[in-house]
């Protein structure tokens, strides 16, 4: 009895079980893959919409880990420090070219990758830690909040009356660039040998391109300059004391 049952299953043919977990077009049907977290960053910031969905999303908190949106490559281009560049991708095709002054103002003049066109100024004071900056017709002053303070502040002129602070952190060569709300807009790390290069990393989509761009690679480079010429300074006095 056993042995015929036996036969008769496998002569019967195979069911089919992948629609089991497939599912059929009539009842799942066909669905994109979910976006990045990079392409849902940029799409959360502006719809607070979930894709495909019609849960709301909040807006980047200052506890989210940010994704850089763009990421620049910064360095001097001349041991005397009189040059700097600032580029993406490639070195040979900069987005920003930086002429230094020691001894005259402005003491950084930021023109566009070709060299014609003059975007903004930086200039250092000698008996002071703030530093103005103009883009176009724009003025504004980074100033440091108190004496021993890591934290610069400046007013943005692509936030519409907002602010931005540049925090200097101890443990670290960088810099983070945050918005009255606490949130991270912008993140500069570089290095104290060689070159000094770095990179800028963009989180904030307002400045990933114009003028938000601008006053964060000006302001960024300008203290990074004015960190290097501390450096200086100090292994300067050090040297003479010995």
């Amino acid at each position: 009895m056993m042995n015929r049952l036996m036969r008769k299953n496998k002569n019967e043919p195979e069911k089919d079980m992948s629609a089991a977990f497939i599912g059929s077009e009539n009842t799942r049907g066909t669905t994109d893959p979910p976006p990045s977290f990079a392409v849902f960053q940029q799409q959360s910031s502006t719809q607070h919409v979930l894709p495909g969905s019609s849960f709301q999303a909040y807006p980047i908190q200052p506890h989210h880990t940010p994704v850089p949106l763009r990421t620049l490559r910064t360095r001097y281009t001349s041991w005397k420090c009189t040059g700097f560049q600032v580029s993406e991708g490639n070195e040979s095709m900069p987005l920003y070219d930086v002429k230094i002054k020691w001894f005259s103002k402005p003491t950084m003049a930021f023109k566009s990758g070709d060299g014609v066109t003059t975007i903004g100024t930086a200039n250092f004071h000698a008996l002071s830690s703030k530093i103005d900056i103009t883009i176009g017709d724009d003025k504004s002053t980074i100033t440091s909040q108190g004496l021993l303070s890591c934290q610069y502040h400046f007013p943005s002129s692509a936030g519409a009356g907002s602010a931005l602070t540049w925090r200097a952190r101890k443990s670290a060569s960088e810099f983070l660039c945050m918005d009255e709300a606490g949130i991270q807009i912008a993140r500069y790390k570089y290095s104290s040998s060689g070159n000094g290069g770095g990179t800028i990393e963009i989180f904030g989509e307002r400045a990933t391109s114009g003028r938000g761009l601008d006053e964060l690679v000006i302001s960024g480079v300008a203290l990074r300059h004015a960190v290097m010429i501390a450096a200086t300074s100090a292994a300067a006095a050090g040297g003479a004391g010995a």
